[in-house]
């Protein structure tokens, strides 16, 4: 049976991500090329419909895809191959409590973190993605 995280299981989960991520925006940006933002771009799009069609605060294991699939192709281009599988790994570990994200579909935040590597803005880019983590804690701790 698994068992639902703590609170602070979460938040160190969490700390890890902001900064296993937030490392990896950065490297991803010496590495990324045009291909990949629209890679990005369309998961992006794909999680807008699914917004657009999430008639309830049920999330769709649809969701879960393409949220773990936007920040692995982030990892994945940084190409730091142990770096990308730590965060797989807490992908894999967070998403009992992202269940609890009723937004976890808001492409918003994806957006902004899209619009900084399409400037190739390392500071810009690993603010969005720190932002982006943060919100989504909060809003984890808000429904836990």
């Amino acid at each position: 049976m698994v068992t639902k995280p703590s609170i602070r299981d979460v938040k160190e989960m969490f700390h890890v991500r902001i900064i296993l991520e937030v490392d990896a925006i950065g490297l991803a940006l010496e590495y990324i090329k045009d291909e990949d933002i629209e890679a990005l771009e369309r998961n992006n799009k794909e999680e807008q419909q699914i917004s657009k069609n999430q008639a309830s605060r049920i999330i769709q294991p649809e969701a879960f895809r393409l949220n773990q699939e936007f920040h692995m192709m982030i990892a994945k281009t940084s190409g730091n191959t142990i770096l990308a599988s730590l965060i797989q790994q807490q992908l894999e570990m967070v998403e009992r409590a992202l269940s609890l994200d009723p937004f976890i579909t808001d492409s918003s935040q994806h957006e902004n973190i899209l619009m900084a590597l399409k400037k190739r803005d390392k500071a810009m880019s690993q603010e969005a993605m720190k932002n982006h983590l943060q919100n989504t804690l909060s809003r984890i701790m808000i429904n836990y």
